[in-house]
């Protein structure tokens, strides 16, 4: 009788422990599912965001015709007077927004606006003028968020298939499409019930050689550059 009662005691926590697995399974799927929607989405909303450029950056997509609308920010008075202004243009590629010089102070008198809407006017591009001061506000990083998640996983979750904990980890720090990659195929890509085991990992050692050339040569191509430019 004490043997029966053991043995059910054992087949009712098996079948406890059994629950909690495939629960928690669920709810990383869910959290994995979450965070891959959120980094492309998050990808969207930044090309469709101004990257921050240089007057300089302006004037050369003015010169070759990439430019098709100018939006330049101006003193609301006209006085003596000094500061930044911005100057936002869209065209082809990413929208791009930049800051230029304005003075009126004896011996510093500095007028870039003026420039830029002559350089916009002289294009064909569009040109508007404003007077108003955007409000800084808080921005949420959505693949920002996403990529944090991923990292949480790495750090909290299943030992990951195909590279090492560390190998994953310059990956991610170094080229931020690795988040998705991470999130849509490790421990057990999303497509799939289960997954025959990596005959071999990616190291750490590899991977931070990898993630150095990767992050030196993607921010080349076109579509990469502009949303993950290479760092000054």
């Amino acid at each position: 009788m004490g043997r029966r009662e053991v043995g059910l005691a054992d087949a009712v926590w098996s079948g406890v422990e059994t629950l909690g697995t495939a629960q928690q399974r669920t709810w990383v799927l869910v959290v994995r599912v979450a965070a891959a929607i959120s980094i492309v989405v998050g990808w969207v909303a930044l090309y469709q965001t101004p990257a921050q450029r240089t007057v300089d950056d302006l004037f050369a997509a003015l010169d070759a015709g990439e430019v098709t609308q100018v939006t330049v920010e101006r003193p609301e008075l006209a006085g003596i007077g000094s500061g930044s202004y911005q100057v936002r243009w869209e065209g082809e590629g990413r929208p791009g927004r930049a800051s230029y010089d304005y003075s009126t102070e004896p011996g510093l008198r500095v007028d870039e606006g003026a420039q830029i809407v002559r350089a916009a006017e002289s294009s064909g591009a569009r040109v508007e003028v404003t007077a108003d001061h955007p409000v800084g506000g808080t921005t949420w990083s959505l693949h920002g968020i996403g990529a944090l998640v991923a990292l949480v996983l790495l750090v909290g979750g299943t030992a990951p298939r195909l590279a090492s904990r560390w190998a994953w980890f310059w990956l991610l720090w170094s080229v931020p499409p690795a988040a998705l990659v991470f999130v849509l195929v490790e421990p057990v890509p999303l497509w799939r019930r289960g997954a025959r085991p990596a005959t071999r990992r990616l190291t750490g050692g590899w991977a931070f050689l990898l993630a150095l050339m990767l992050a030196n040569t993607l921010p080349q191509l076109p579509l990469y550059g502009e949303l993950f430019p290479a760092a000054p």
